[in-house]
């Protein structure tokens, strides 16, 4: 038999080994007290992100958290308050993931770029950035103005990253101690509106990607051009990378250190539903890229529409990320459809028109309506 020191002795290895193994797994698991976010891959983040960086680039009309999708709906003509007939339908929305329990949140300034973070809604409106308070609906301006075609704004971290069309900035969540980050080229005024824009950003990780367009549609320079910086308010200009040259480049996603946009293959033909749009990586134009009008990048997967000139409609397609392998989900979906393509964990979401959401289950592949338009009699 084992005397008592040996019997000690084993007991006390055997303790040693089961801590080691505990500490082992409290690491892995990341035990820390602080939910983080998906390095590298701002598309699948969580949403402690308040928004995913897919759902912002394409135009981030809806947004959730754990318990809640939160969309916009309007008329079309960027009006998000009333329906022709003065009813209050229209607005700021939210609604159970599978599209119960649908309540109106009410009318909002907000017409793009939602971000919902610690009880309140945040978004990008024609002249401003705004809060709303989920709880008292209450909305304020926090950020005063601009008015663009295109405004975008994210929160990342615990601030608010946001551009006027010439600058990017980052301010606190409630609107003040505002710095700039990127300083674009002073805008050109023209026949058809403002050379040198700089509409579009995307953040990932501790880097930011921004697009200065310096084009016109017809006979001057037609460039764009995607630059790269760290995301720090002590760069100065010139301490950014030109990444990709392109004509027209938007919507700026990721996975892992690959770089995907959109990009026009011509811009003299406009912004037209005619496959003049295609998904680029890495600067490379995709093999099935072609005539792609919307994506979004979620779980190392690709859902884009793509335009089908002979039948006038657009096409909802699973691929994935070389675009090797593609799989229809939705086809003939009659023109106009919105291009923009939107997820949560578990679903896709599109806009056939204005006042219509569409849902399609990940796991099921089955398509169903997330939002109908109240009538007026309801």
């Amino acid at each position: 038999m084992e005397n008592d020191s040996e019997q000690e002795r084993k007991a006390m290895k055997r303790n040693i080994i089961i801590i080691i193994l505990v500490l082992l797994l409290i690491f892995m698991s990341g035990c820390t007290g602080e939910q983080k976010s998906v390095a590298g891959d701002t598309s699948i983040a969580s949403p402690a992100v308040y928004n995913t960086n897919g759902n912002i680039q394409n135009g981030g009309l809806i947004t959730y958290n754990d318990s809640h999708v939160y969309f916009l709906v309007d008329t079309g003509n960027g009006k998000f308050g009333f329906t022709k007939s003065g009813t209050d339908k229209l607005g700021l929305y939210q609604a159970n993931p599978d599209g119960s329990n649908i309540k109106l949140i009410g009318a909002t300034s907000i017409e793009t770029s939602l971000n919902v973070y610690s009880g309140a809604i945040y978004g990008a409106g024609d002249d401003g950035i705004y809060r709303v308070d989920l709880k008292t609906k209450k909305e304020k301006k926090i950020i005063d103005g601009y008015e663009l075609p295109w405004k975008s704004m994210q929160i990342v971290g615990n601030k608010l990253y946001y551009t006027d069309g010439t600058t990017i900035y980052a301010a606190n969540l409630n609107g003040d101690s505002k710095t700039k980050i990127v300083s674009g080229p002073a805008p050109v005024a023209t026949a058809i509106g403002d050379c040198n824009a700089l509409w579009y950003f995307a953040i990932n990780g501790q880097d930011i990607y921004y697009v200065i367009n310096s084009y016109q549609h017809s006979g001057d320079p037609q460039n764009a051009m995607l630059y790269k910086r760290k995301l720090n308010t002590n760069n100065k200009n010139g301490e950014e990378d030109v990444i990709y040259k392109g004509n027209s480049i938007y919507n700026i996603q990721f996975s892992g250190s690959n770089i995907y946009y959109l990009d026009l293959d011509n811009l003299n033909a406009g912004y037209v539903y005619n496959g003049t749009r295609s998904l680029y990586k890495n600067g490379v134009k995709l093999k099935n890229g072609s005539s792609i009008v919307g994506y979004h990048i979620l779980n190392h997967t690709i859902y884009f529409m793509r335009y089908e000139a002979r039948g006038d409609t657009n096409t909802l397609t699973k691929a994935d990320l070389k675009l090797a392998s593609c799989k229809t989900l939705q086809s003939k979906m009659p023109f106009p459809v919105e291009d923009w393509v939107y997820a949560d964990k578990k679903s896709i979401f599109w806009y056939p028109n204005a006042e219509n959401i569409k849902m399609l289950n990940l796991k099921t592949n089955a398509v169903k309506p997330f939002f109908d338009m109240p009538s007026e009699d309801n």
